[in-house]
């Protein structure tokens, strides 16, 4: 079905005609990477649905939701638009030119339809050039966050990816992580486990720096992180970030036990990388664990060795495993008192060993979180001797 715009004697409606007529031929909208820009899956009575919630997401409006050709027609015709007048009065978003909001769909359409650039060209996209500026991604790394029991949606791990930076100068606490979480909107236990379990609360995906994480999981909640580089490509890395930008326009009805983040993260990745079939594997319940191993298990997908960033609180605990008796009572003494006393335990002990407990102490104190974030360089320093010792890298900064 072409477009109605298409119906009117204008060259570039005409060029519309031709791009519609092209796109059906080669049944574009069937193609497993239109599929999974779009978030389309079997309907359980046939045809497509979208796991996309938020109608800001299709061009096509509701008819887009479970119609890929239609939604496929629109786009085109919307990407065919004049350029977009910035108009103050209106939030920066609406500002944008349906290319910048759609730019890995634009991308995917430039190149399976060939289109023409002089005929229909690209619209300049300030505000997703600066977005993607921050990123500067070159690689994507998968991140599983142990159990934290004090949160239900944690109960059984999280997942998240770390986009590792061009201009970062090799420092993972500089870089960006891309996070999928639901929104609540109650405290009322009953209300949350309800709509939790039921799809009750919308997930977006968000991107924050990776340091904020690294003090909420490993230095607040005590979580344990494995990280897991993947082979993806640079221009894979570039359609993770383009899709990332899309979602910003919807949002996902959010099920604890299966459409819950590290699900929705292996959709992103099939985004990537069309030809993964990872969110195939989990029809029903998906436990992140499980989808840590299900990437492990595809052949070149991770690359070399999990890193393991053990949490504050399991670094204080194996350095305390390592202290002598006295040592032990001269911190706890220490961190009761604010210090003073505990200088009779440590004065027979030679500076070094001062030292070290002393570092022991102040990792024992909250304090010490904030006082670490000025010890990055000496992180870097201490890491480029001795990449290998995890707890070596942990001895010089409570931030990582």
């Amino acid at each position: 079905m072409i477009p109605a715009v298409a119906a009117a004697n204008d060259p570039g409606d005409e060029y519309l005609a031709v791009l519609v007529a092209r796109a059906q031929a080669l049944r574009v909208a069937d193609t497993r990477t239109w599929q999974v820009l779009l978030h389309y899956r079997p309907a359980l009575f046939g045809g497509w649905r979208s796991e996309a919630d938020g109608l800001g997401f299709f061009n096509a409006g509701r008819a887009g939701k479970t119609d890929p050709q239609r939604e496929l027609e629109a786009t085109l015709s919307a990407f065919r638009t004049p350029a977009v007048t910035p108009d103050a009065r209106k939030p920066p978003e609406q500002n944008q030119h349906p290319q910048c909001r759609f730019p890995a769909r634009w991308a995917f359409l430039k190149t399976a339809l060939a289109i023409d650039s002089t005929r229909l060209p690209d619209q300049p996209c300030p505000l997703f050039a600066q977005w993607r500026q921050a990123f500067s991604a070159e690689k994507v790394t998968l991140v599983y966050a142990s159990a934290y029991a004090n949160s239900p949606a944690s109960m059984y791990g999280h997942t998240f990816l770390r986009l590792t930076r061009s201009s970062g100068d090799g420092n993972p606490l500089l870089d960006y992580i891309i996070n999928f979480a639901a929104d609540s909107d109650t405290e009322n236990g009953f209300v949350y486990a309800a709509k939790g379990l039921f799809g009750g609360f919308q997930g977006h995906f968000y991107t924050m720096p990776f340091y904020v994480k690294i003090q909420e999981y490993s230095n607040i909640e005590s979580r344990d992180l494995w990280e897991y580089e993947l082979s993806l490509s640079r221009e894979q890395t570039e359609r993770l970030v383009q899709h990332t930008w899309e979602t910003r326009s919807t949002y996902f009805d959010y099920f604890f036990a299966s459409e819950n983040c590290s699900y929705f993260l292996l959709e992103l990745l099939e985004a990537a990388s069309p030809d993964l079939r990872l969110s195939d594997q989990f029809p029903g319940a998906t436990v992140p664990s499980n989808t840590v191993r299900a990437a492990l298990a595809v052949p070149g997908l991770v690359t070399g060795n999990a890193r393991v960033r053990p949490s504050l609180l399991a670094t204080m605990l194996a350095r305390k495993r390592g202290m002598a008796g006295n040592e032990v009572r001269a911190a706890e003494v220490a961190a009761a008192s604010g210090g003073s006393a505990a200088a009779p335990h440590l004065s027979p002990l030679p500076n070094a060993r001062k030292c070290c407990r002393a570092g022991w102490l102040m990792g024992s104190r909250a304090g010490f979180v904030m006082a670490s974030l000025g010890e990055v360089s000496g992180w870097r320093r201490r890491e480029a001797r001795d990449a290998g010792a995890v707890a070596g890298i942990v001895e010089r900064s409570a931030v990582v």
